[in-house]
């Protein structure tokens, strides 16, 4: 159906009320944010073992991977 090929998720880091967040943004969607990291690296570091979210067509459910995933911060 329209709209559930979205095009690819771009994961930006960003800083935000003192502590840095990872942009999730989908073409025609409203962008998400993700995290409270204490630093740029960890925020990077966090998108690197995530990279998987960049090959998805459909907007993942980011929160129920996140209650699945230990690396994922709360």
């Amino acid at each position: 159906t329209e709209g559930d090929l979205v095009g690819s998720v771009v994961l930006t880091v960003i800083v935000e009320s003192g502590y840095w967040r990872v942009q999730l943004a989908w073409p025609s969607h409203p962008r998400r944010y993700f995290g409270k990291f204490h630093s740029r690296a960890e925020a990077q570091k966090w998108i690197e073992q995530h990279r998987w979210l960049t090959e998805q067509r459909n907007e993942p459910d980011v929160s129920s991977r996140a209650a699945s995933a230990r690396t994922l911060p709360d």
